[in-house]
């Protein structure tokens, strides 16, 4: 050890050897859990230093690889907690109660906790805990910005403030045996409560947070310790000058003032002082960056790293003064790649006063605006500009949430924090002439926009220092010599914008403050809004000039999303025109805010058109796009007439309603569905809380016009429904037509209508009085569920349903062979609108359920759609002309004859009816394929009583209630949605109950499949 090092660190070893004294004397136990935070970077289980394998689980927003506590006794990393959004650590393997106690269960137990702090300014605002558990029970950290020991119902604040952004040692101790709870802040008592109550609560140990994780505290932690023990007052102090909770850094066997653990972790030999290889020993200098080990050691470099926060340039030339001096003396910082966070690397900024590249710069790296000119040096590099001229100007940084209203309300940025509009505000209006995107712009005239993903606290408030500007184009209207908020939050908080008379205001709740220039009505203005979280100063700009401030204002207080025109969730709205809306979480310079007011886009968007086809430049870059003419998303817009009217051309439904851009002329008429006259940027265009497609689509709607919604959904649109089971046999359930007549040897058995006839005389009958009370019937489905006892050989040209007019020779009804042997047709009045189904649907045997179904629909022009449907397959369909309406008190219901009520009326039939459906909508495909698996009668699905798996064979045993002399089918389905697949369709009942085994039909691999089975 020669002369120049001694001369070198004489404080250093003087500190040592201190050290060395205070562990003679205060020697620290093993603690029960240590973290020295020195994991990687993406560290998701946090490494226990103990020896006791209590590793910690990260939850949310926790980083490491920052620098830790210099006094500390790992100063070469720490964690960073809640700095961008919440997170804490979770210590599963702790019970809180077992290990330090619990008052209501009768546990009591001694602990100290101690770490290294470094705080933000968010700490020291509301409740920022560090020590907690999983309920209740400790939360150690501060309150309203001081120390605060708490055990939830018995806690004290400690008496020393501490400061933001400065590193601290804070140890909380608890004496179970005397009731005793202490802080100790650097070493030093700090305050105490005597008859404090040990904790309550219970779960796990937290670190960051409180209750579960909540409450978190916002900075670094370094040397995290816990001990089931009160540490005495010099062990605490020893913490605190950087002796190490686990006895790291106490130990240098070869005496050469490197500590073991460091020449450890760097490979260096510890019981080699230099005297073997110099390079282990304190004047060595391992990776030829110009320190020696133990210059490495004070600036907690890496000795086997020339280049430690590989920016170009070696440790040695890095010496930290913060003055450019020469390449060899670069004042720059080693351990910090970007020394002046200008976007370049300190190894690119050679200080020359010249630019050549990217790569030479040219610029002081200690000086983020080099030439002064209000623009960071990397931002002009990336603009293109020359950060030595300060003429030449540089690119703006981006923005954390750009909303031009160019496609509503969504964020132009990389977050996509998209708003929602709540309230009149339409996004159709001109934009601001001088702005960068003049084409649109937003018309406030009594709502505002929210934005549900924009925390105002987590993302602005407690991002860095809390700093902030908000810019954007405004046109005051109704605000103009008033008020009217624009930038607000859902709870309290931020509400700036106009005030006092047309003064652009800046507010934080309870510290407000105006600008001095009154704004005048129906003119567009730039204005920005600015707050330096670290000076709590704040300032108003006007059309890029100041305009108020600075002026001394505190954070906000206030939580929730952020909302655009309007504050406080909502109230105090602006009434005008918005453009070009951005924030930034940092304050800008002035030179930036002159830019934007110049017209400069926040994200470097323009309209210039330089192949001068009607599309701007920024729009073709974006959707990809260059030839006006053509047409990508084939929507039936080209992609000028998509630029015009705002609409995506990568996007065949910019609205996603369920109908093409092309279709949606916006003219306010339908006309037909290729000209539905909606509008292609809304939904829902008359607002009436349907989809424009949904409307467009059967059954019609004018989606134009907001008093004239659709029908009810097909499953409510029941308008007579007969069951004939025991007490309502006769009875319509839906109570709109009146009860059933039973004529001639007609009757209820077994809770199904029995019919009968021969040949086409009905022998046995039903029919309701023509006194019906329910809606007018146009669009109808018809459906029955049946069982046939003979076919046309013995009775046809009779009804399973039929809906027949009394006034007048009108009916439909479900015909059974009529005109063709066996098969079903749509029966009315003369054949007026019957056709022959193709392929139709054929009965050929009896004693089977059957449903058949048959939809009407009104498709315009007087014509009318049948369809028909057998065990939900579709028979055949055909239009036909002659639609026909049913009006309340004049319609009836038969089944058995096709239509009349009088003796010796026309058709019959044999069979046995279950349950019968009138719908007052006509049923699509789907809807009628539904109706046979899940409703009344056959086509039921059955519940399972057992359902059993072997997984070695891969073999199900299904088991369900059944009928005797019944066939059943078995679908299986891995979606819900899909039950095309089946695996047998003619399973026979075995009785009251029926089971059956099968291989599992996608393999055992399938981890997920459903069952349905169903009654033939």
């Amino acid at each position: 050890m020669n002369l120049r090092y001694l001369l070198k660190v004489p404080i250093l070893f003087s500190t040592f050897f201190i050290g060395l004294s205070l562990i003679t004397t205060a020697q620290i136990p093993d603690p029960f859990v240590y973290y020295n935070f020195d994991d990687p970077q993406g560290t998701q289980t946090v490494t226990d230093g103990s020896g006791n394998d209590r590793e910690g689980a990260v939850t949310g927003n926790v980083t490491f690889g920052a620098d830790g506590a210099p006094n500390g006794s790992t100063p070469s990393g720490a964690a960073q907690f809640s700095v961008g959004g919440t997170g804490f650590i979770s210590v599963n393997s702790v019970d809180v109660p077992t290990e330090f106690g619990n008052r209501d269960q009768g546990i009591e137990a001694s602990y100290t906790m101690a770490c290294w702090i470094r705080p933000d300014q968010a700490s020291f605002t509301g409740d920022r805990f560090y020590f907690g558990q999983g309920s209740q029970g400790i939360h150690h950290g501060f309150r309203g910005g001081n120390l605060y020991h708490a055990h939830w119902g018995s806690d004290f604040s400690g008496q020393q403030i501490l400061n933001p952004d400065e590193w601290a040692h804070t140890t909380f101790t608890y004496d179970a045996d005397n009731n005793r709870g202490a802080i100790y802040v650097n070493g030093v008592f700090d305050s105490e409560m005597n008859n404090q109550q040990g904790p309550n609560g219970a779960g796990p140990l937290i670190i960051g947070g409180r209750n579960g994780g909540g409450e978190n505290y916002v900075g670094l932690i370094d040397d995290l310790a816990i001990w089931q023990e009160v540490l005495n007052d010099d062990q605490i102090e020893a913490l605190s000058t950087g002796v190490s909770p686990s006895g790291i850094g106490s130990t240098d066997e070869d005496e050469d003032g490197l500590p073991d653990y460091w020449e450890d972790k760097y490979g260096l030999d510890t019981e080699d002082n230099g005297s073997i290889d110099k390079n282990n020993g304190p004047e060595g200098d391992p990776d030829e960056d110009g320190l020696t080990n133990a210059d490495e050691l004070e600036n907690r470099t890496d000795p086997k790293k020339a280049d430690t926060d590989e920016d170009g340039l070696k440790d040695g030339v890095e010496t930290n003064t913060g003055t450019y001096v020469s390449a060899t003396n670069t004042g720059t910082d080693p351990k910090n790649a970007d020394s002046d966070k200008d976007g370049l690397l300190d190894g690119v900024e050679t200080g020359t006063g010249e630019l050549v590249d990217k790569n030479n710069t040219g610029t002081d790296p200690n000086n983020a605006d080099t030439d002064g000119d209000g623009y960071a040096d990397g931002g002009e590099i990336v603009g293109g500009t020359d950060p030595h001229d300060p003429n030449s100007k540089g690119a703006l940084p981006l923005p954390y949430l750009y909303v031009d209203f160019e496609e509503d309300a969504a964020d132009r940025t990389e977050n996509a924090l998209d708003g929602e509009i709540d309230g009149a505000v339409s996004i159709d209006a001109d934009g601001a002439p001088d702005g960068p995107t003049p084409e649109t712009g937003a018309s406030f005239t009594g709502g505002h926009i929210d934005f549900p993903g924009l925390d105002m606290n987590s993302m602005i408030r407690d991002f860095g220092d809390g700093s902030y500007t908000f810019a954007c184009w405004l046109k005051p209207i109704g605000s103009a010599g008033g008020q009217g908020f624009i930038w607000g939050q859902t709870n309290q908080g931020i509400h700036n914008g106009i005030r006092n008379g047309g003064l652009l205001h800046s507010a934080h709740w309870g510290a407000d403050w105006n600008a001095r220039t009154v704004l005048a009505r129906d003119e567009w203005v730039h204005a920005v809004w600015t707050y330096d979280g670290t000076a709590d100063s704040a300032a108003i700009y006007l059309n890029g000039e100041l305009d108020g401030g600075p002026q001394g204002q505190r954070a906000p207080n206030g939580g929730g999303s952020f909302v655009l025109g309007a504050s406080n969730n909502g109230t105090n709205q602006f009434n005008g025109f918005l453009d070009d809306v951005a924030i930034w979480r940092e304050v800008l310079s002035e030179g930036n805010i002159q830019s934007i007011a110049e017209g400069v886009s926040p994200i470097g968007a323009t309209m210039d058109d330089d192949d001068n086809d009607g599309l701007p430049d920024y729009w073709e870059d974006k959707y990809g796009v260059d030839d006006p003419e053509a047409d990508p998303d084939e929507d039936g817009l080209s992609n000028l007439e998509e630029f015009e009217s705002k609409t995506k051309p990568d996007k065949a439904d910019t609205d996603e309603d369920g109908l093409l851009d092309g279709v949606e002329t916006g003219t306010g008429k339908f006309v037909s569905t290729d000209d539905t006259g909606t509008l292609p940027k809304k939904a829902d265009s008359d607002g009436d809380g349907i989809l424009d497609g949904d409307e467009v689509t059967n059954p019609f709607s004018d989606p134009n016009d907001p008093d004239d919604p659709p029908p009810p959904p097909f499953g409510e649109a029941v308008i007579g429904h007969w069951t004939f089971e025991d007490g309502e046999e006769l009875t319509d359930l839906m109570g709109n037509f009146p009860d059933l007549k039973l004529e001639g040897d007609a009757q209820i058995a077994d809770g199904s209508l029995d019919l009968n006839g021969s040949g086409t005389t009905a022998s046995g009958w039903a029919w309701s009085s023509g006194e019906y009370q329910g809606p007018e019937i146009t669009n109808k489905t018809l459906v029955s569920w049946f069982t046939m006892e003979s076919l046309s050989e013995l009775t046809k040209a009779g009804s399973v349903i039929s809906l027949d007019k009394v006034t007048a020779d009108q009916f439909d009804g479900i015909i059974f062979a009529e005109r063709q042997p066996n098969r079903w047709m749509n029966g009315s009045s003369h054949f007026r609108r019957t056709q022959d189904f193709n392929p139709g649907g054929e009965e050929t045997v009896t004693g089977e359920e059957v449903m058949v179904a048959i939809t009407y629909e009104d498709i315009g022009g007087g014509q009318v759609k049948v369809a028909g449907y057998r065990n939900g397959e579709e028979i055949g369909s055909y239009n036909s002309g002659n639609l026909r309406t049913w009006p309340t008190g004049d319609a009836e219901i038969i089944f058995g004859k096709r239509h009349g009520a009088m003796p010796g009326g026309p058709g019959a039939l044999d069979a046995l009816i279950h349950e019968a459906q009138v719908y007052g909508a006509a049923g699509n495909a789907d809807e009628i394929m539904d109706l046979y698996l899940s409703g009344p009668g056959g086509g039921t699905a059955l519940e399972f009583t057992n359902i059993s798996y072997n997984s070695d064979d891969g073999n199900f045993t299904l088991e369900w209630n059944s009928k005797p002399n019944k066939t059943y089918s078995l679908y299986y389905s891995l979606d819900l949605s899909d039950w095309e697949a089946d695996i047998d369709d003619s399973i026979e009942s075995e009785g009251e109950t029926t089971s059956y085994s099968f291989e599992h039909p996608e393999g055992k691999e399938a981890r997920k499949i459903f069952f349905k089975v169903i009654a033939q």
